[in-house]
């Protein structure tokens, strides 16, 4: 009975360093995958125009715009005097900026926003800069 059970012991240690070996296989393989594609994404990102910057605070639509606030993605932010425009182009204003752009945003550490940066044209689905209304019974943006 003795030999028995260190063979039957002997088999479950076996067994339990090839789970082990297998498992760090698979966790070794997931943080490779995980550090090649988050790399490329940067690179993507990065490459997308010359001096745009790897990560924004806010990424998202233009809701609607107003001198002193911008809604993205229905979050209102404040704009200041020394807010910043950025196109591919170069430096703009926010009439470059129309409803519907999507745009990335820094923020300062008070939450006003220290710069704006379109990352693509505005969408055939944008929204209108005018209130909500009522047509012939029907509500329209």
């Amino acid at each position: 009975m003795t030999r028995a059970w260190l063979d039957r012991m002997r088999q479950r240690e076996s067994m339990m360093r090839k789970i082990e070996k297998s498992l760090l296989c698979c966790l070794l393989g997931f943080f490779i995958f995980a550090w090649v594609d988050g790399a490329g994404a940067e690179e993507e990102l990065a490459g997308m125009y010359p001096g745009y910057p790897v990560e924004f605070d806010v990424q998202g639509i233009i809701d609607s715009k107003g001198r002193e606030r911008l809604v993205v993605n229905d979050c209102t932010f404040a704009l200041g005097t020394e807010t910043v425009f950025h196109t591919p182009s170069g430096i703009a204003g926010i009439g470059s900026f129309p409803v519907g752009s999507r745009v990335g945003l820094l923020l300062a550490a008070d939450r006003h926003v220290r710069s704006v940066w379109l990352l693509g044209p505005a969408t055939s689905g944008q929204r209108s800069q005018d209130p909500p209304h009522q047509e012939n019974g029907v509500w329209r943006n």
